[in-house]
């Protein structure tokens, strides 16, 4: 009797631990800020802090080369940004290469997934020759590119000359990197090369996700490929297409690398070249920041182009939300 007694007056030792680890770390939700910490302490680190002392920045006439205190100067760079005619140039040619590029990557990253998810061998065998391009070091790619379009002894140029002087045709050979009209359509054209196993990949993942059931009910129904497509893979895909959209158009807006390796190295280190039909706003960032240390009005275009990006992809996010009839 003694026993029984004893047993139920002493509590469950789980529920004792259980109290006590919650008395400790403070309950559920303190576990849960604790969970998240590192995310938070990273975020934290490394983009808000860094997004609020460039804001700071982008009101003071701070360089780094200079002796003197920063100068607060209000909207003086941001009147000095908007009023600049190369800030325009270089916000116009962003824009033209990301819709290019992008515009031209999912145009032929649509049909080849189609193709490669409909093939039943070999398919992971094209995803990954179509991918290796990624995986490849942009600055190799660019030197490899620049080469290939070398005005005399480039690849491109020997095969239009032979090809030229095979059916008697008379017509200049192109500059390519050196055309003013040229110059930033050869970048888009490597860029697009790049990056379309990217494309491909996550198309075909999309593709992937959409049942089968549909494609049988469409066939049953007497649907040619154009319908099927029209009203089933494109409605379906959208998703994809729309993260893709965000991400490519934000990632092409910041474009440099390709341009900075193909033209502005084999130019002397130029930023912009030929006439600025290349200036990007990331290399006119980047002229500003690291040649003229320029770091308050430099602050001031990376806000713009922060903006300018976040416009673009919560517009393509509000087109991703309405309702399409199809």
């Amino acid at each position: 009797m003694t026993n029984s007694i004893q047993a139920d007056v002493s509590p469950p030792l789980p529920q004792v631990q259980e109290s006590l680890w919650f008395k400790i770390f403070g309950g559920k939700k303190a576990l849960l800020i604790y969970a998240l910490a590192p995310t938070i302490i990273f975020f934290t680190i490394f983009w808000i802090y860094p997004l609020g002392v460039g804001f700071l920045r982008s009101f003071t006439n701070w360089s780094p080369m200079s002796i003197h205190a920063p100068e607060y100067v209000g909207f003086a760079n941001y009147e000095r940004a908007f009023s600049d005619r190369m800030v325009g140039t270089a916000i116009v040619n962003s824009l033209r290469f990301a819709v290019t590029t992008v515009g031209l990557r999912l145009a032929i990253a649509l049909p080849f997934a189609i193709m490669l998810n409909n093939l039943r061998r070999g398919r992971g065998c094209f995803r990954l020759i179509y991918f290796l391009p990624v995986v490849t070091s942009v600055i190799a790619a660019g030197v490899v590119w620049r080469f290939l379009y070398l005005p005399r002894n480039g690849i491109l140029n020997t095969v239009l000359a032979g090809i030229r002087d095979l059916f008697g045709m008379n017509f200049d050979l192109p500059r390519y990197l050196q055309d003013p009209n040229l110059a930033l359509l050869s970048v888009s054209v490597m860029s697009v090369w790049r990056w379309l196993g990217f494309a491909i990949v996550i198309l075909m993942a999309g593709l992937s996700s959409i049942p089968t059931t549909f494609y049988e009910a469409a066939r049953i129904d007497g649907a040619n490929r154009f319908q099927v497509f029209r009203h089933i893979t494109l409605p379906l895909l959208r998703p994809t297409l729309i993260f893709l959209l965000v991400t490519e158009v934000a990632s092409e807006i910041q474009v440099f690398t390709e341009v900075f390796v193909m033209i502005s190295r084999g130019s002397g280190g130029s930023i912009g070249g030929p006439a600025n039909s290349t200036l990007t706003i990331v290399g006119l960032f980047y002229q500003t920041a690291f040649k003229n240390f320029e770091f308050g009005y430099a602050s001031a275009l990376a806000l713009i182009i922060f903006v300018i990006i976040s416009a673009f992809s919560l517009f393509q996010l509000w087109l991703g939300r309405r309702n399409w009839d199809y």
